[in-house]
């Protein structure tokens, strides 16, 4: 008798379009926050030009509508978003800059791997330094009040300690020598800001050894060391905005491969931008201004800036879409398997690659490219109609503007339909907190419906720690649910079709 076929839902996140030549995490934001131009500023004046005077949405908006000056993110927002990734994500950031040398040999790799390969170690030798050959883990050593932590995994990593050798030995001339050093400067600021502020919070919350608790006037007192972070690595992150490191079509590149300063500062700008774009934290920027996507009137200048950065995701995301049509991935898979009785697909992403599945009724819980949302009704509207509208796409951001009925029922199907599976399967998806919405989803989908999650989770060196991580992204109670596989960029587990492995592992 022939087995049934396995009851499944599909969830799919950004790292699933990587094949398909998306970006994804948060590099996505940053190629963001580099896209921004005036381009985005007349998309905002087109829908507000559409705004008809005698509608009642004009009186919406701020008086003189047509003359109001129209402004975008820019240098003096991106303090706040240094802050917020020392806040939120100081100990990833600590963590990310003290694998300096992982990060480094993944940029090795792809240097190594460009049309006209580039030997980095070789680069870097001739430059002064062969990497592995000096380290200054015992010449550079901070406070002892900073950290009682081994920061070996920077001051004594072998591409660290190259770089500050060719920077002692001035091997940068003037032209290289202002950036490399600004670079590797930022990199220590991000690292003593993260753990300075580790230190802050400490003081903030332990001022007093001892002191009456019956005596008020000691609850006041707080808060009284900060942190400047105007002084923490945000030189290089406006060069990083200015500045895009190499890619594998970059004519500049191959025309300067000759020029081993030259490749030393790409590789190290690109090796920042990895590291950086790992932990960055754009969640407080854009929350602080979502809501008054709602409220043009009370400030016209935050309105302006979530606005213009919506569209501007919306223009980024369709370029991309247009450059990345060829490729094959996870739905060409499930369109050609029969191995799967599919109940339901849900995707965070934008685009429409997921129609490459051949399934239909597939639910867009982040919004996609054709949905407009209207801010003054709170509902999702047509791009043809003319009222003031937005992009409806859901930002690294804890807002979600989930109480239009139109989207909070997608959320609602998807969880109706995925009850009726036996397995949720999660691709790409990194469970992070800003994406709250769909974890909740998840969550209750394991603890109230006992279900079971099998997560596709790319190059993952622990699966047993990955199941901690999203145990407790998920908050949930039946770990016992949650299932981990390890899958490689041919999409193969352990060597086998992630397809075979998924349903092995649903029938043990």
């Amino acid at each position: 008798m022939e087995k049934s076929k396995p009851k499944v839902s599909f969830f799919f996140g950004a790292g699933a379009e990587v094949a398909y030549g998306m970006p994804s995490g948060g590099e996505f934001a940053l190629e963001i926050f580099r896209s921004i131009s005036s381009k985005d500023k007349d998309q905002l004046k087109e829908q507000l030009a559409q705004v008809e005077t005698t509608s009642n949405q004009i009186a919406w908006f701020p008086d003189e509508l047509g003359s109001q000056r129209v402004t975008v993110f820019g240098k003096t927002n991106f303090d706040s978003v240094i802050s917020s990734t020392l806040e939120a994500r100081r100990q990833d950031v600590v963590a990310a800059i003290l694998n300096f040398d992982k990060y480094a040999e993944r940029v090795v790799n792809e240097f190594a791997k460009l049309d006209q390969s580039v030997d980095i170690p070789r680069v870097l030798k001739v430059l002064g330094c062969e990497p592995g050959t000096k380290t200054f883990a015992q010449e550079i050593v901070l406070n002892n009040s900073l950290t009682g932590k081994n920061l070996d995994g920077l001051f004594g990593s072998d591409y660290f300690s190259a770089y500050m050798d060719i920077i002692r030995k001035g091997g940068f001339s003037e032209s290289y020598s202002d950036n490399v050093t600004m670079l590797i400067r930022s990199l220590i600021e991000l690292l003593i800001g993260a753990l300075g502020k580790e230190l802050v919070n400490t003081l903030n919350s332990n001022i007093f050894k001892k002191a009456p608790d019956d005596v008020a006037l000691f609850d006041d007192i707080g808060g009284i060391f900060r942190l400047d972070f105007r002084r923490v690595g945000l030189d290089a992150f406006e060069h990083l905005l200015k500045e895009k490191p190499f890619n594998i079509r970059s004519q500049e590149l191959i025309k300067n491969m000759s020029d081993n300063q030259y490749v030393a500062y790409q590789f190290l700008l690109r090796l920042y931008e990895l590291i950086f774009s790992s932990v960055a934290d754009y969640q407080a920027l854009v929350d602080s201004h979502f809501s008054y996507l709602y409220q043009p009137k009370k400030e016209w200048g935050k309105f302006c800036k979530i606005t213009t950065f919506l569209f501007t995701v919306h223009r980024y995301m369709s370029e991309q879409v247009e450059q990345c049509k060829k490729g094959q991935g996870y739905y060409e898979d499930i369109k050609n398997s029969n191995e799967l009785d599919i109940r339901a697909i849900a995707t965070s992403n934008y685009t429409n690659f997921i129609s490459r599945t051949g399934c239909s009724g597939i639910f867009h819980l982040n919004g996609k490219l054709s949905d407009w949302y209207d801010p003054y009704k709170n509902e999702i509207t047509d791009e043809s109609n003319n009222v003031f509208k937005v992009p409806l796409l859901f930002t690294q951001s804890g807002t979600k503007p989930l109480t239009s009925i139109s989207m909070s029922r997608r959320y609602i199907d998807y969880y109706d339909a995925s009850k009726k599976s036996d397995v949720i399967i999660v691709i790409g998806y990194g469970f992070n907190a800003d994406d709250g919405h769909i974890n909740t989803l998840l969550r209750s989908l394991i603890d109230d419906e006992d279900k079971k999650l099998v997560v596709l989770d790319y190059n993952c060196n622990d699966v047993g720690q990955r199941k901690k991580e999203i145990q407790r992204s998920l908050r949930c109670d039946k770990k016992n649910n949650i299932h981990v596989l390890n899958v490689d960029a041919e999409r193969l587990v352990d060597g086998k079709s992630w397809l075979g492995a998924v349903v092995g592992k649903m029938h043990e």
